[in-house]
């Protein structure tokens, strides 16, 4: 139900809740540098027994040695007969985050989907504008971001193939933060 990450000090903190578990083995929990190329850090078994419950159960993970830039993790979510799942990324930046900030765009380039991952002081409404390079809005939606890390996924399988500039703004205009992607 529930995938998120902290800078605590030295370490990262990563916490997850399951409402129900069917067949489940348990959880690989990996970690990447660059938001593409994952490895796993420690494989954590279900604590339902025989991978079975109907409670919420609750995990957690200290990552003692996190990167000095940027961490992106997920969970890779694995049943007894082999099927998996994975999870949202969720990004734990070293850095102190003075209002929000772009982390990361990807994947760039995109075909249906570009997820956005943005990194926020506080909760609050932001704006999400897709522009091309002549300056025509071609997409806008307003969502809500969390304290931390939220990873917002745009659908631009509409958009023709070609360069885009994504700007994200507070609601109320106070600050702005822009990246490019391109669709392919």
């Amino acid at each position: 139900t529930t995938f998120t990450g902290v800078k605590n000090g030295a370490t990262n903190k990563l916490s997850w809740t399951t409402a129900d578990e069917k067949n489940n083995r348990g959880f690989e929990l990996q970690r990447s540098v660059d938001g593409a190329r994952f490895t796993t850090l420690e494989f954590m078994g279900s604590k339902a027994q025989n991978g079975n419950s109907t409670s919420t159960l609750e995990y957690e993970f200290i990552d003692e040695n996190p990167t000095k830039v940027i961490n992106y993790y997920r969970l890779k979510q694995i049943d007894f007969d082999g099927k998996a799942t994975i999870s949202k990324v969720v990004v734990i930046r070293s850095g102190r985050i003075t209002n929000f900030e772009i982390s990361d765009v990807y994947p760039n380039p995109s075909t249906e989907f570009v997820n956005i991952v943005v990194s926020s002081s506080d909760n609050k409404k932001l704006d999400f504008v897709i522009s091309d390079l002549t300056g025509k809005t071609v997409f806008q939606q307003s969502t809500n971001v969390i304290n931390g890390e939220s990873n917002i996924q745009l659908n631009v399988s509409n958009l023709t193939p070609g360069n885009y500039v994504l700007k994200v703004a507070c609601e109320n205009g106070c600050e702005s933060a822009i990246k490019k992607f391109i669709k392919q």
